[in-house]
């Protein structure tokens, strides 16, 4: 799996409030969302764990971590950013790891 959320499918744009149920508006805590364009899913793999392991390690804290692919580009940063936070929490609960604050 590839550490970064593409464009598949859901996450639509929308300009307005996290309205209560979406993904972004589950996040708990301060999250922090990396967003990464030119690199190769390997290195982005190999960049997520390196920033999760000191992250977790040292802080507490699991970032979330999203990257530029074609798919994606025409949507707007609300609908974006809510896309990786839906990928962030399915991660999470696969992994037995809540994201707290």
């Amino acid at each position: 799996d590839g550490g970064g959320s593409s464009g598949g499918g859901g996450g639509g744009g929308g300009d307005g409030g996290d309205g209560g149920g979406s993904p972004l508006a589950q996040l708990q805590g301060d999250v922090s969302i990396m967003f990464f364009s030119g690199v190769s899913d390997e290195t982005l793999r190999t960049i997520a764990r390196a920033v999760a392991t000191v992250s977790w390690g040292e802080y507490g804290i699991r970032p979330a971590v999203g990257k530029a692919v074609p798919p994606a580009m025409g949507k707007g940063m609300r609908g974006l950013m809510d896309e990786i936070a839906g990928d962030h929490l399915e991660a999470m609960a696969m992994q037995g790891g809540g994201q707290g604050g």
